[in-house]
């Protein structure tokens, strides 16, 4: 992350360069999670406060490092929010550290996607990243197919390697034997 100087706003360039994110996942983001709402400026544009900024960067982290789902991730914020003095994160927080994290399991768990929901979520994906993805997978589909082609000329050029050696090993062996042939007439 590049270092954010302190100022009141920044524009919509500006977060996605100190965030590295795009205008439309910005546009998306604040869409699904309620905690991202910047202010607009006079122009209707979005304007961003460095918490602002911050939350981006907890939801990217989330999305992306943690591989949280869009709403396991609005979930996670939104627990957050809600103050870590609650009753259930203090009684965890009393237990052996192995009950913590079997507690954090558990919770993970809950917030990943069940089959159901990823099938929902594609609904919402927006259709310039859905195409990207298409895109993506027909890409991937090509450098698999060359790989493929690759392998099988490599596997038919070993094959004949293998063949030209044992037919080298048996005309050696052809060789070493009439030569022994040769010494024992000559003893």
């Amino acid at each position: 992350m590049r270092e954010i100087p302190e100022k009141p706003y920044y524009k919509v360039s500006e977060v996605c360069n100190y965030t590295d994110t795009q205008p439309y996942i910005l546009r998306f983001w604040e869409s699904e999670f309620p905690q991202l709402t910047p202010e607009r400026s006079r122009g209707g544009q979005s304007i961003y406060s460095k918490q602002d900024i911050d939350l981006v960067m907890r939801i990217k982290r989330l999305l992306y490092d943690e591989e949280y789902t869009i709403a396991g991730a609005r979930k996670h914020l939104a627990d957050a929010k809600g103050g870590s003095g609650t009753g259930k994160k203090r009684s965890t927080a009393q237990k052996g550290p192995s009950a913590r994290k079997a507690s954090s399991i558990r919770q993970e768990a809950e917030m990943r996607p069940s089959a159901r929901q990823v099938t929902l979520e594609l609904d919402q994906i927006p259709r310039e990243r859905y195409e990207d993805a298409l895109e993506e997978i027909a890409h991937l589909r090509l450098q698999l197919k060359e790989a493929e082609a690759v392998t099988r000329r490599t596997d038919g050029a070993l094959r004949k390697a293998e063949q030209a050696a044992e037919r080298e090993r048996n005309r050696t062996k052809t060789a070493i034997a009439r030569v022994e042939g040769l010494i024992q007439k000559l003893s």
